[in-house]
């Protein structure tokens, strides 16, 4: 074999370096490419505040444990893009508590500025209600702040609406 046949079929190998090199600087783009569209930039405000604030959050949780009170949600879809929220509250010996104050809102889990804030307004029988008409479809924080002459309840719970 002569040396130009040679250089002839050893000439591919630098292109296989540079072809691979390529597939990499092709992959890493469409990595970030997705990764910058794809951030919300959410994230938690006030972070060192909250954390200096977490053994004041287990004392509230702790005191929410010992009034020993039962909260049962409901959450059902009431047309397009609409929720009919319910609440049944009942105390430790399993009496319905009247007279609460309940506030509730809906967090969007993946997009900020979309929350809905509703007031439940007493139904009788320690039951609350409102209606909520939401932004999306799809999963949501629905945070419940309950005030009583005998204390204060919080709950939050995960819901899905189609």
């Amino acid at each position: 074999m002569s040396e130009m046949t040679e250089k002839r079929s050893s000439s591919w190998i630098p292109w296989t370096f540079v072809g691979g090199f390529g597939v990499i600087l092709i992959a890493n783009g469409a990595l970030l490419y997705f990764a910058i569209q794809s951030w919300t930039g959410i994230e938690t405000e006030s972070a060192y505040e909250k954390g200096l604030a977490f053994n004041e959050q287990i004392e509230s949780a702790e005191a929410q444990a010992r009034l020993g009170w039962q909260a049962e949600l409901l959450v059902e879809p009431a047309g397009d893009k609409r929720a009919a929220v319910t609440l049944t509250l009942l105390d430790a010996a399993a009496a319905p508590l009247e007279r609460a104050e309940v506030t509730a809102t809906f967090v969007r889990p993946t997009h900020s500025g979309h929350d809905v804030d509703l007031v439940l307004v007493p139904l009788g029988g320690g039951r609350y209600g409102a209606a909520a008409a939401l932004p999306f479809a799809g999963q949501w924080d629905l945070e419940l702040d309950i005030l009583h002459p005998r204390g204060q309840y919080r709950m939050t719970e995960r819901v899905v609406l189609q």
